[in-house]
């Protein structure tokens, strides 16, 4: 599938809700009627500045759409820096991942809310942290009294071809290789995660879950060399930590000062 039959099958969909858990429904990208804007016109956004494309960009189909027709790489863009014995994970912020046109997960988060966020009532990020060191970021935008997760590394390169097809059918999403390749609609972030977690444990049975309302994604810390999952989180009022329902055998963390030295990302 090339790039237009991709916008195409994502953007001309039947309206649908499909129940996934208790407050937790998949929709289509369109959000079940939202125009996009012609193709033609987010070709020409291609090359624009990040804050033209931020006055074009108005809604998910199209962030989604024009994210897929940028071409956006996949790299690992994170920078590392110790300080007083933790080693901290440094997240680009969006105005660069625009710039750049590529990075890790992380990158593709800061990206959609450089471009959405102040369409929204509310937006920001969901850490998912693994218990085998690695982990996963994606955005979350509140409209009124629901809020929308969207993870955009699906819709780069090879992931193109395992994005679920958007029939709003259980098998299809049973099926289909990522779970936060669907647009999710969730009365509350933490049925969102209590659904993740349900989903998941057999393959994962361990996360630790934050919920981040910055613009910029807060960096986490951890201890070199330490065979144990402990977490470090900047003790800031924009990052929390939301309880699943399962004790954490293996992860462990802890709220501190916030590192001091920041990355020059230009």
């Amino acid at each position: 599938m090339n790039k237009l039959e991709l916008i195409e099958s994502i953007t001309f969909t039947p309206d649908f809700e499909l129940k996934l858990a208790n407050n937790v429904f998949w929709i289509p990208y369109n959000m079940n009627g939202v125009k996009a804007l012609p193709i033609d016109v987010l070709t020409q956004l291609i090359t624009m500045t990040p804050e033209q494309k931020k006055e074009k960009i108005n809604t998910i189909i199209d962030a989604v759409n024009l994210f897929i027709l940028s071409d956006f790489k996949e790299i690992s863009d994170n920078i590392l820096i110790k300080e007083n014995e933790i080693l901290w994970e440094h997240h680009k912020p969006g105005y660069i991942s625009i710039l750049s046109n590529e990075g890790c997960c992380a990158s593709c988060c800061t990206w959609a809310n450089y471009l959405l966020a102040d369409n929204f009532d509310e937006a920001g990020y969901i850490n998912i942290i693994r218990s085998i060191k690695s982990g996963h970021v994606v955005n979350y935008f509140k409209h009124r009294d629901w809020y929308y997760i969207l993870d955009l590394q699906p819709f780069v390169g090879l992931y193109q071809n395992f994005i679920c097809a958007q029939t709003g059918k259980r098998i299809d999403f049973i099926q289909s290789k990522f779970i936060t390749g669907i647009l999710v609609k969730a009365k509350s972030i933490e049925d969102y995660v209590n659904f993740y977690s349900r989903y998941t444990w057999k393959i994962m049975p361990e996360h630790l879950y934050l919920v981040q309302t910055s613009g910029i994604i807060q960096p986490i810390g951890f201890i070199p060399d330490d065979e144990r999952r402990h977490v470090f989180i900047p003790d800031v009022p924009a990052v929390k930590v939301i309880d699943c329902g399962k004790p954490l055998n293996i992860i462990t963390y802890e709220f501190t000062a916030s590192p001091e030295i920041i990355p020059n990302w230009n």
